[in-house]
């Protein structure tokens, strides 16, 4: 799931907010489930972005304000 997450950050990162056409709902659903799983313990050997890493270069990216959101 985790390379998933990574891939749909880099293609939203080199190709602009709008390029996979994902409605915003769906951004913000995503985005909540982020924030919901940066509470569960990331393992010893996780490598790579973490969770909120991922949740805060995408909420960046598609300008959608995380303190908003998860209030």
């Amino acid at each position: 799931m985790r390379w998933l997450l990574v891939q749909l950050t880099d293609l939203v990162m080199d190709n602009g907010s709008d390029y996979l056409g994902i409605p915003l709902d769906a951004k913000q659903d995503l985005l909540l489930g982020l924030h919901e799983a940066t509470a569960i313990e990331v393992p010893d050997d996780w490598e790579g972005a973490t969770r909120m890493q991922i949740m805060k270069q995408l909420a960046s990216s598609w300008r959608i304000d995380l303190q908003q959101l998860t209030n």
